[in-house]
């Protein structure tokens, strides 16, 4: 049923599908909505100043609105939305690992990548089979390789850098207990992952922040590429952590209102 709503509104213009998301943003906010509270809890803990709380939630639903356009539209019309600064840190002819957390648009990331280089993207496997399936054939219709969150991913995810092809990890969520490390994020312990920090030490790879902008009216994205130092002088996993969430800390600065917010970090 979602994938039929979602190939409905595909059809819809990216700025109606926003104003959508806009006005479930809205609800989600008057009727202090779970997401509202959890959002709250975040924004409150990390920067302490609940001014974006509206808008964040806005964003949140302008997220689930355009993941129509991502998924469903024409590959080519996704493109065309598209503005990337800063692109030129990425080279085809080596290994990357894009560090991309859950701020702005992380799907149409995946779209404008796969279209520059061969790219395998981790991803969390969702419980329900049926909707698990229909995420896979979604996004990898879209051109990149999806890797699970388990032993065989990470497989997946060494052998593509060394074949000297772009990997993608969102390492801003809970990993779980035995795969993850607690450092600050926000001046909070919360259990990090360490994935990607492990594969940048035993392979001397570069790392690309990266995240896309929403900009306003339904005028597409801006891809936003920078080359980050994720390992620290002390040599301590621990601090390599640290050290990533602080460029993730910085990323979200830029732009708070369009975090991820709704998601439940430090397990309230």
């Amino acid at each position: 049923m979602i994938k039929i709503i979602l190939k409905i509104l595909s059809f819809l213009p990216l700025r109606f599908n926003h104003l959508l998301g806009s006005f479930i943003g809205w609800c989600l906010w008057f009727f202090n909505t779970d997401v509202k509270k959890i959002s709250e809890k975040n924004i409150q803990q990390c920067l302490n100043n609940l001014d974006i709380l509206k808008q964040s939630l806005i964003e949140t639903g302008k997220t689930l609105f355009e993941t129509a356009n991502i998924w469903f539209e024409p590959y080519h019309r996704n493109l065309k939305r598209i503005k990337t600064t800063g692109a030129e840190v990425l080279d085809k002819n080596k290994a990357i690992i894009i560090l991309l957390p859950h701020l702005g648009c992380w799907e149409i990331v995946g779209n404008y990548l796969s279209n520059q280089k061969k790219i395998t993207c981790l991803y969390k496997q969702l419980k329900n089979k049926k909707a698990n399936q229909q995420l896979v054939e979604a996004r990898e219709s879209r051109g990149y390789i999806l890797a699970p969150a388990n032993k065989l991913g990470v497989i997946k995810l060494q052998k593509a850098i060394l074949n000297k092809e772009w990997i993608g990890i969102l390492p801003d969520q809970n990993p779980g207990e035995n795969n993850g490390i607690k450092v600050n994020f926000f001046g909070k312990k919360a259990l990090t992952m360490s994935l990607l920090v492990k594969l940048v030490r035993k392979n001397n790879v570069q790392v690309v922040s990266t995240w896309a902008e929403r900009l306003g009216r339904g005028k597409g994205y801006l891809i936003h590429f920078k080359e980050v130092n994720v390992q620290a002088n002390t040599n301590k996993l621990e601090d390599d952590c640290l050290l990533m969430n602080q460029i993730i800390e910085n990323m979200i600065l830029q732009k708070p209102e369009q975090y991820q917010w709704s998601y439940n970090r430090f397990k309230y």
